[in-house]
């Protein structure tokens, strides 16, 4: 500095400036030490902004086959963000990713996604069925379609919904129509025949 050259420089940096590998040691535990003193600080105020939130915050626990709401706010233009709606669904929770995640899933066929357990809120009302719930097969529902042939009539196609059994005509069950009903297209599939294109018709090999 201009004003070391005139005044010169004082005893402690004369001494420190005599030796430049000296300075540099200094320095250096000097940023090492302002670090460390910052991060205590941060740490401490880390802590408590966490009992802070801790204190207001209600432990909601999810379980699999639950459904919920998923908050998923969307800002549309020239709209007031409290008049529109922040969750959508319901979803439902196909697994759990502890602690606290989770695996939502908005049908059958839809691709499952994580989120936090944060955006979600249980769901109260009316919800679709769940399809985790595996339900046990009947004996009806294993029946082959050969032990139907001494109650069920398929002759012509036109008395499938209808059995015969001693030699009065009754009302079929509601497993039994369905069975016929899966027979019967399984029988008409088998029938189809696959038409040439049209615009082959004029082809001749």
């Amino acid at each position: 500095m201009p004003i070391d050259l005139v005044m010169g420089l004082q005893e402690d940096d004369k001494a420190v400036s005599r030796n430049l590998n000296e300075y540099v040691i200094n320095m250096q535990n000097q940023a090492s030490a302002a670090y460390d003193i910052a991060r205590q600080h941060l740490a401490t105020a880390a802590e408590r902004r966490k009992s802070a939130y801790d204190i207001r915050v209600k432990e909601i626990g999810f379980s699999v086959g639950d459904w919920v709401w998923y908050w998923y706010p969307r800002r549309y233009k020239s709209k007031s963000p409290k008049w529109q709606k922040s969750y959508i669904g319901p979803y439902l929770i196909t697994r759990l990713i502890e602690p606290v995640n989770c695996v939502l899933q908005k049908s059958a066929k839809s691709k499952p996604f994580v989120v936090h357990t944060d955006k979600l809120k249980k769901c109260h009302s009316t919800t679709p069925h769940s399809w985790l719930e595996s339900e046990s097969p009947t004996d009806v529902d294993i029946v082959t379609p050969l032990t139907l042939t001494h109650d069920v009539t398929d002759a012509n196609h036109e008395t499938c919904d209808r059995a015969v059994h001693g030699g009065r005509p009754r009302q079929m069950t509601i497993n039994e129509q369905a069975l016929t009903r899966d027979v019967t297209c399984v029988q008409s599939a088998c029938r189809r025949h696959r038409r040439p294109p049209r615009y082959l018709s004029d082809y001749y090999c």
